[in-house]
């Protein structure tokens, strides 16, 4: 049993993630997301990374969404 389950219980938990898509427009963005660590994603937009949030997407943590 995980620590949820024994918490909340097992009937259900549900996890909501607020993220926005930022795309890695420059070479020294690249650089930057990488040395931090950031999950770069490839689409056909561009590469592009996603920030956390809260407050309903008002707030940005500068937390990667996928890390």
């Amino acid at each position: 049993m995980n620590e949820f389950a024994r918490r909340f219980g097992s009937q259900a938990c549900v996890v909501a993630i607020d993220a926005k898509r930022r795309y890695v427009r420059s070479e020294e963005e690249m650089k930057k997301a990488t040395e931090t660590g950031r999950g770069i994603i490839d689409t056909k937009e561009g590469k592009c990374w996603f920030e956390s949030s809260f407050y309903g997407g008002r707030k940005f943590t500068g937390v990667d969404a996928i890390k």
